[in-house]
């Protein structure tokens, strides 16, 4: 909302609080954290937006000194309709931010007092402190329509509202209450008045602040003309400007001792929602000032707690979501890092194969030349017992290829067992280049059963 108000809601027939919602939440959007709302409620006419634009200036701690923002006019008729805001950001150690609140003057001639009370009940409802400004003196009359809505709300065993501040403008009598929030608070014990006393325990804390009297030269001079005695027209100036820094240090102390220690603050994502929850129970109160504003406050707060615990939980989902996607991309790569160690051995193990057949290959062949020769060898040799020798030394050749293969295995008992058999016998020897032929051709048959 920077430095140029905005209308948070406006006021249609009947007095019904309509929430100008887009504008609001286009302007809570900037505020980045929590907020403290100071609204301001009193009669109309009595310089309510001049001082929140003093505020405003003063809680920017801006060099210079300029009021803009809430629009203000000198004159009878009152400037400001509905209920405006301006955010601002305190240039003082803390960092806080706020939410200036000016609100539509109460008890205007041609208004309904159900009216003023619906705004004081949205006021009282939505701050965290509420200003009732006054002039002059604390009277009767503030004291009872203030109380006039609360009478009937039932504070036992419920949550009162936040922070309450008495802004007495003009005060007139310093000497004996000083200006400030000290002489303030004696002047708050001083009345001793049951109502002011069932107003304040409806609030957390209730304090008191008097402010000195601001306005032209020549009251101004009237007044003070009676302690200087002088009709000198440079130095009644000066008075003038003795009177204005005299409100401009009590305006610095307004903002110090008051303002800045406000202690409750809302969630700024939440106000707008709290505006319209506020809005629609007051509208749906015929007679506000009798319904249970209480009541009323502490439904807007479960609707916030509400709000609160679903944001949470949406967190809370989103955290469990987030954790489960990480858990789903650790799986992911834990799976591409098992696919990838299956290939390799995959690979692995077909280059071993490929490397194993083309060695088998290797010796089959090596071993087709081999009998080959072995027979040309086994024909040329006369000697029986030397042919004996290369027919088990075949044997055993073979067998050194067996690699477990049970056939292979089976065939070199067989033919063992026959060598064994016909060892003595002529007529064997004198075929045993059949021998060798048939031995040779069923090894290598079984051979190439293995390969395939």
């Amino acid at each position: 909302m920077g430095n140029c108000a905005t209308k948070v809601l406006d006021v249609k027939e009947n007095n019904q609080l309509v929430l100008n919602g887009n504008e609001v939440e286009c302007k809570l959007n900037a505020i980045d954290d929590s907020v403290k709302i100071i609204p301001i409620f009193g009669e109309t006419r009595l310089g309510k937006s001049y001082i929140m634009n003093v505020l405003n200036y003063k809680l920017e701690n801006r060099k210079e000194f300029s009021l803009c923002g809430f629009e203000s006019k000198k004159g009878f008729k009152s400037v400001t309709r509905g209920l405006w805001a301006i955010s601002s950001t305190s240039g003082h150690s803390s960092s806080s931010s706020f939410l200036l609140c000016d609100t539509e003057g109460a008890f205007e001639v041609g208004k309904s007092n159900d009216f003023s009370a619906k705004l004081l009940a949205l006021s009282a409802i939505l701050s965290s402190c509420l200003i009732l400004n006054i002039a002059k003196r604390i009277s009767a009359n503030e004291l009872n329509f203030f109380n006039a809505f609360l009478s009937h709300a039932n504070f036992e065993n419920s949550n009162k509202f936040n922070e309450l501040i008495f802004l007495v403008r003009d005060w007139p009598n310093s000497d004996e209450f000083e200006y400030g929030l000290i002489g303030g608070n004696k002047y708050l014990e001083s009345l001793d008045d049951d109502l002011l006393k069932k107003i304040s325990c409806r609030f957390a804390k209730t304090q008191c602040f008097l402010l000195p009297y601001i306005g032209h030269e020549q009251e101004i001079n009237k007044k003070y003309s009676q302690y200087y005695k002088v009709e000198n027209e440079d130095v009644q100036i000066e008075i003038g400007e003795f009177v204005r820094n005299e409100f401009d240090q009590c305006c610095n102390m307004f903002v110090e001792d008051v303002i800045l220690k406000v202690g409750k603050s809302y969630d700024s994502k939440l106000v707008k929602e709290r505006l319209k929850n506020a809005i629609e129970i007051i509208n749906n109160n015929e007679n506000i000032l009798v319904f249970d504003l209480q009541k009323a406050t502490d439904e807007v707060l479960l609707l916030q707690n509400q709000n609160m615990n679903m944001s949470e939980e949406i967190q809370h989902l989103h955290h469990e979501l987030n954790s489960k996607d990480a858990k789903i991309e650790n799986l992911k790569g834990q799976l591409i890092d098992v696919k990838k160690k299956r290939q390799e051995e995959k690979n692995f193990f077909e280059e071993k194969i490929k490397s194993m057949t083309e060695e088998r290959q290797k010796q089959i062949s090596t071993l087709k030349n081999y009998f080959e020769e072995l027979l040309i060898k086994a024909n040329n040799i006369a000697n029986n017992n030397v042919r004996r020798k290369w027919v088990e030394k075949i044997i055993s050749d073979v067998r050194k290829l067996n690699n477990g293969n049970e056939d292979l295995e089976n065939l070199c008992r067989k033919y063992e067992e026959k060598l064994e058999n016909h060892k003595n016998s002529a007529d064997f020897w004198s075929t045993i280049g059949d021998f060798i032929r048939d031995f040779a051709r069923e090894a290598l048959e079984i051979l190439d059963r293995i390969l395939d």
